[in-house]
């Protein structure tokens, strides 16, 4: 499975809370559409590519549809278009903390998640342990990164747990 991020904050909560390089280990690929990765600094995109974050380019069929989207929601940056249009193809999923572009990819019938859906995939994937798993989703609430309820953060922690010991 590509896992395509529509914007670069979450790649920095897996960073935050060491939770990168295990994402990594479940046999993911981490992506980014070439424009988002122009936008960041170049400190932190060597260090994305040496962890192996992969850097996507889009068909100028890919590019024509993410215009077409911008065109129709100015709201979305364009990076989130081009995220979406490359996340069209079979295989992959795109990952965003914008309701509104994870609306806009099912009207598309693109696969789209929210953050917590990876993480939930590497607690699936019996590759993470769930302490790893854990500490980090507790670090990020620590850190006002994840909106969720202690109740949500309790079930994330329990799922991960029996899943672990399933495993």
């Amino acid at each position: 499975m590509i896992i395509v991020f529509g914007e670069s904050s979450l790649i920095v909560d897996l960073e935050y809370s060491d939770l990168l390089a295990p994402a990594l280990a479940c046999g993911f690929t981490l992506a980014v559409v070439d424009l988002l990765f122009n936008q960041i600094s170049s400190k932190d995109s060597l260090s994305w590519q040496a962890s192996g974050i992969v850097v996507l380019n889009l068909s100028p069929n890919e590019v024509e549809r993410a215009r077409t989207i911008r065109s129709e929601n100015t709201a979305l940056a364009f990076s989130e278009c081009f995220a979406l249009s490359r996340a069209a193809r079979p295989q992959h999923t795109l990952v965003t903390d914008n309701p509104r572009l994870r609306k806009i990819a099912d009207d598309h019938s693109v696969s789209a998640q929210g953050f917590n859906w990876l993480l939930d995939q590497m607690g699936h994937s019996g590759r993470v342990a769930a302490g790893v798993l854990r500490t980090g989703l507790s670090m990020l609430a620590k850190m006002g990164r994840r909106q969720m309820s202690p109740a949500e953060i309790e079930r994330r922690h329990q799922s991960w747990s029996h899943a672990r010991a399933l495993a």
